[in-house]
């Protein structure tokens, strides 16, 4: 049946969703361009479906921020560049939604998975959200921490960056372990506007399931070809504000 296809949970196409969302941003730093110094706090809140119809049926509720600090600045006065720091730490929980739902008893408050697809669910994206991580989709909860050094090699052309994030994520609701995963390394991202690529070395670890730390495989410099060994290539589009 086509139209089964089309509203499956796991299709690869699109859902018809009416969608309500509200959110609050309060910047407080310096500048928006060659930020020296503040914060970005936000908070999100998206209703689907429910009441307003619709195929997709969730509730999306984010929150974070991020604190920038200078560490240091080169240069003569004329082609200063900083260096600079900034940390940040971003949380969002998919919630039950209540609707119609024929396939599970009707009216009711029905799990975010029987309501939107895997690709409305929280993921891990490996390239700016757990860095040289595989794709992971059909998450309910997703808490994404980082710390980032940025310096400037041609000022607003091309940065060096060295970060390390960790990243816990759960599928169900009811879970009471979460899953981290970690990634440090370094790199470099082009700042031309509309061409945001970002080119880094990862190394990667993991602790699932409340299971002890462990390093994962990566092809370079990994010449015993070692399970924990090495390191990863990766190439992101990078959402970065410094």
């Amino acid at each position: 049946d086509p139209f089964e296809k089309l509203t499956s949970r796991y299709h690869d196409g699109w859902k018809w969703s009416n969608k309500l969302s509200v959110g609050v941003t309060w910047d407080g730093r310096d500048y928006i361009q060659e930020t020296t110094k503040g914060y970005v706090l936000n908070t999100s809140f998206t209703y689907a479906g429910g009441f307003l119809g619709g195929l997709s049926n969730y509730n999306k509720f984010s929150t974070g921020g991020a604190f920038y600090h200078k560490i240091a600045t080169f240069g003569k006065p004329e082609n200063r560049k900083n260096l600079m720091f900034c940390v940040s730490s971003n949380a969002s929980w998919m919630l039950k939604q209540y609707y119609n739902n024929s396939e599970d008893n009707g009216w009711g408050w029905h799990d975010p998975h029987l309501g939107a697809t895997k690709y409305e669910m929280l993921y891990i994206d490996g390239m700016t959200i757990a860095r040289g991580h595989n794709i992971i989709y059909d998450q309910v909860f997703l808490w994404d921490n980082m710390v980032e050094l940025s310096y400037p090699l041609l000022k607003n052309v091309l940065n060096a960056e060295v970060f390390a994030s960790a990243t816990a994520i759960k599928k169900e609701l009811q879970d009471n372990k979460l899953n981290w995963y970690f990634a440090a390394g370094f790199g470099v991202k082009l700042k031309i506007s509309g061409f945001p690529l970002g080119f880094y070395l990862v190394k990667n670890g993991v602790s699932l399931n409340g299971n002890s730390f462990s390093w994962t495989k990566g092809s370079i410099f990994n010449s015993s070809n070692r399970s924990s060994g090495g390191m990863k290539f990766v190439l992101a589009i990078s959402t970065s504000l410094i």
